[in-house]
């Protein structure tokens, strides 16, 4: 089993303000995730609830270990280039 250090206060709020109004899906549930996971909840019941794999939840409470609430967003990918420039997209 793999438990994240206790929160603190500031972190607890952190992750609650993400997991209720983090415009993107994916923060809000790995907040959730994390949140479960500092209340005792294991990572194959989190797992379970959150219907996504065991090692994505450890890779989830890795990632908070080691960057904190960056670790909480997505990575830049790689992608088309924009078919606008940014003055044609603010128009």
């Amino acid at each position: 089993m793999k438990f994240i250090a206790p929160l603190s206060e500031a972190e607890h709020t952190t992750l609650n303000e993400a997991y209720h109004a983090h415009p993107s899906f994916r923060v809000r549930q790995r907040a959730q995730a994390l949140l479960l996971n500092a209340r005792g909840y294991s990572m194959a019941q989190i797992s379970e609830w959150l219907d996504v794999q065991h090692e994505t939840v450890s890779r989830w409470l890795k990632h908070w270990e080691a960057e904190g609430r960056v670790g909480l967003l997505d990575a830049p990918r790689s992608g088309r280039p924009p078919l606008l420039s940014e003055a044609e997209a603010d128009q």
